[in-house]
């Protein structure tokens, strides 16, 4: 029997529990607003905005690319194999566990070290440019080194976030940079798997270069309760995370252009 997954969203939260997913032959999934949580564990349900329709157009060409996924569509199903809603239970008991690896503990999954290194987004490779790049304003830090890089890498950057998002890049770096309205998650995974370097803060677009395990940079926020998510103790070889605290921006440079190559 196919197992039947359950997940309310947002976009990110659902790109990380494609990694159960991942372990299954063929799975379903099944999203929509509604949590679905009994009423003993509803106070556990995350706060945040939960997924639209709209949204669902946006990621669907992503899930059916999966080749573990036999199915996916907006609506409840009638029998839930596994909800994933109940990792909003375990965020706030496992603060050191990357929130991939609290999925599969919500689905009595064992996690092990290869998992780190292992990709669960499958996709097309399109390269357009070296380095994908994406900044939202809510989960910043001052030390990020965002127009050291932009000025020296404006050429190679192709930014994938919204029009506004895009525009305030622009304006915070002073330089323009490549951008397109891509109409799907597919086609933004497509050019940041054809990519050599992806550099970003915490949003649904990095969490599918985790996914892909491209090597990245990442912008860590002010708030733990973003960056930590984002963050596997053992995914450092392909990995830099920089916090509020790093300074070093000689070592940042450095390694993007390790994984560029010199510019």
């Amino acid at each position: 029997m196919i197992p039947n997954f359950y997940h309310s969203g947002e976009i990110g939260d659902v790109v990380y529990g494609l990694k159960v997913l991942s372990r299954m032959p063929k799975a379903n999934f099944y999203t929509h607003p509604s949590l679905q949580l009994d009423w003993s564990n509803f106070l556990f349900a995350h706060y945040n905005k939960t997924i639209s329709y709209r949204d669902f157009m946006f990621i669907k060409p992503l899930l059916d690319r999966q080749p573990y996924i036999n199915e996916s569509a907006y609506t409840i199903p009638s029998d839930i194999n596994y909800n994933l809603n109940y990792f909003r239970h375990l965020i706030f008991e496992r603060t050191d566990v990357n929130f991939s690896d609290l999925f599969l503990e919500v689905c009595n999954i064992k996690s092990n070290r290869e998992d780190c290194y292992t990709p669960w987004l499958f996709c097309d490779i399109k390269k357009e440019y070296p380095i994908t790049a994406i900044r939202v304003s809510r989960r910043t830090n001052d030390s990020f080194p965002w127009k050291q890089i932009v000025n020296k890498y404006k050429n190679d950057i192709l930014f994938l976030g919204t029009k506004s998002e895009y525009l305030d890049f622009v304006e915070y770096t002073g330089k323009l940079v490549a951008w397109n309205d891509y109409t799907n998650l597919l086609s933004i995974c497509e050019v940041m798997n054809g990519a050599k370097l992806h550099i970003g803060n915490a949003t649904s677009i990095s969490v599918c270069a985790e996914g892909l395990k491209k090597p990245m940079i990442f912008e860590e926020s002010h708030d733990i309760n973003h960056h930590r998510y984002h963050t596997h103790r053992f995914y450092r070889s392909n990995r830099v995370n920089v916090g509020p605290e790093d300074n070093d921006v000689d070592m940042i440079m450095e390694k993007i252009s390790t994984f560029v190559g010199n510019r």
